[in-house]
């Protein structure tokens, strides 16, 4: 994340690895989040964060949209599977696909 201009927010190592062509990757070492991951996060001066926690963390990623909402945050999930059954290419390929989440969504 050092000196990138944003966050690939993911689960697990495996699937922080399989984001190395996004730069930014951050593998939170679960679905949880602790308050400190996330004040790095906010003051590492990125502005955009990719959130790509695994389809069934989606608690998690309502508690991150709101957490996150002073900056850019994009929709990185995987609807089946994770990042890390995926090619570093195919990875790279939804990074630059992924839609801006609307802070009005209602996740279910």
């Amino acid at each position: 994340m050092n000196g990138s201009d944003h966050c690939v927010l993911t689960e697990g190592p495996i699937d922080g690895i399989k984001a190395h062509l996004c730069g930014g990757n951050v593998a939170t070492m679960g679905k949880a989040v602790s308050r400190t991951q996330i004040d790095i996060i906010k003051n590492s001066g990125v502005r955009k964060v990719y959130i790509a926690l695994d389809a069934d963390a989606t608690r998690e990623v309502t508690k991150l949209v709101e957490q996150f909402r002073d900056l850019e945050i994009f929709d990185m999930r995987v609807k089946e599977g994770d990042l890390g059954a995926m090619t570093f290419e195919e990875v790279q390929r939804l990074f630059k696909s992924c839609e801006r989440f609307n802070n009005n969504k209602i996740f279910l």
